[in-house]
This record gives structure tokens, sequence and C-alpha cells, in this order.
């Protein structure tokens, strides 16, 4: 009598499971945001928090405006390492500050190229396509209105980051 070692019931895949359905594609819209101060010097930043929400409440927009005039950083609203992107997924870049635009800057290689060309750049505004895994570092700039250009430098490391890109 031949015998076969069991598997844990948390181990074991039955033949007359289903498979596990396919991943469907997800948009990812990455808002590239100005900012008054460093990460290092947000004490201060509460107090100001509470004045642009006055200023937005009473004109609608001048919260905008009031951080355009007073920005020194720009940079992604939420961290780009922790967008769960893979290889397929679009990715939209953008921004709310009138008159501005995004520029995303990868120093290797693009996650939106298959041909592993470094030092290549996206502009904002349109949907894009994960093409390469891998983790791949990308910088934010905003180019304003008023000719000023903010975001990524060794000072001001958080307007970047890792897309940490999976296969499908």
């Amino acid at each position: 009598m031949e015998t076969t070692a069991e598997l844990p019931t948390a181990h074991r895949k039955h033949a007359a499971d289903p498979p596990d359905p396919p991943r469907k594609p997800q948009h990812h819209k990455i808002k590239i945001v100005l900012e008054g101060e460093s990460a290092s010097e947000k004490g201060e930043n509460a107090a100001q928090e509470r004045e642009y929400a006055h200023t937005k409440a009473k004109t609608g927009s001048g919260k905008v405006k009031y951080t355009v005039a007073n920005a020194k950083y720009a940079g992604p609203e939420e961290s780009i390492s922790d967008i769960d992107m893979h290889v397929g997924d679009t990715v939209t870049y953008w921004t709310d500050v009138v008159g501005a635009e995004v520029r995303i800057v990868f120093p290797e290689c693009s996650p939106f190229r298959d041909d592993h060309v470094k030092g290549t750049e996206v502009l904002g505004n349109q949907a894009l396509t994960l093409l390469t895994p891998g983790d791949l570092e990308s910088r934010c700039y905003l180019k304003l209105e008023d000719g000023r250009i903010l975001g990524w430098s060794p000072d001001y490391p958080d307007a970047g980051g890792d897309n940490h890109v999976r296969r499908p």
C-alpha cells in the first residue's frame, strides 16, 4: 500500500477549486501638490493648514493662490512607493494648481517604456500604461505660471520615490 504525505488544508489546492481571477488593470491618479515647508519644517504646518482651510472656505480658490505664492516645494500628495502598481495598469500624474505643468523624470529606466532607456521624462495629464516591472526611481516637478520650477532636489527627496511595479 502506497502512502503520500498529506498537506495541511490551508496549503492544499484542489483541482475543483476555480483559478484565481486575473487582476483587472487599475488606473492610478497621482496628484502633485505644492507645499510650503519641507518635512523637517512641518512643526509650523498645522497653523498654515488652518489658514489655508479658512481661506478656501471663504473664497473657494484662495488656498490655491495662497499656496502658489508661498510654495517652496512640490511633490506627490501620497507616497509613490506606497501605491500598488502592476504592469498593465495606467497612471496619470496631475495637479489642480492653475496654470502649472507636471513633469516626472526617471533618472534610470521609466516604468512606461520597455526599451530601458535612461534619463527619460513624461508630462502630466495623460494616461500612461506601465510596461516595465521593478523598483524604478522617479522625481516630480511642477512648472508654475510664474516660471518657477518646484520639485525634487537632494534637499527635498520626498518629491519623488520608487515606483514599485509588479508583474500582473
